[in-house]
């Protein structure tokens, strides 16, 4: 028997993260294609929160501020080993804007640094770092964060791991 399945569980882009964790690590689980059966949903298992979305630019909009050093320590300030669905509690996350140019930015970074993490090669390990710092950036210009907050941030998360 199935529990707890409703018209979020075949949404096509999930924002997805491990429910046992001391971290939010979260990525976006889109519709997979294969050969014989194309655009089939993923559907996580229980150990998988995850935010259902129906766009793919808003789940990786969504995805780059859960990811930004802002999003982490505002995690890691509460959470102990079970980062779940109560995070958007905490994280307020700005509602997606497609014309707003930050927005599609983050977007963009967030499909860049799912690319770049697919790829093991040690030369993509220094983009990633870049791309991050991109999205810390331009998470924070996004939320009106200071570029010295920001350090403050990063210092704080770098003392909390």
């Amino acid at each position: 028997m199935l529990y707890n399945i409703g018209e979020y569980t075949l949404s096509p882009y999930k924002v997805c993260w491990p429910e046992l964790s001391n971290d939010l690590r979260a990525s976006v689980a889109e519709p997979a294609k294969f050969a014989k059966a194309k655009n089939r949903i993923l559907v996580p298992d229980h150990t998988v929160v995850f935010i259902p979305l129906k766009d793919r630019a808003e789940a990786h909009y969504c995805c780059a501020l859960l990811n930004s050093s802002i999003g982490g320590l505002i995690v890691a300030s509460y959470v102990t080993l079970h980062p779940s669905p109560h995070v958007l509690e905490h994280v307020r996350l700005p509602q997606f804007d497609l014309q707003d140019m930050q927005h599609q930015r983050l977007a963009k970074l967030s499909v860049e640094a799912h690319q770049l993490t697919a790829e093991v090669p040690e030369a993509e390990h220094q983009r990633l770092g870049k791309v991050e710092a991109d999205i810390d950036e331009t998470a924070a210009a996004a939320w009106g964060i200071s570029d010295s907050e920001l350090r403050d941030i990063q210092s704080s998360l770098a003392d909390l791991k």
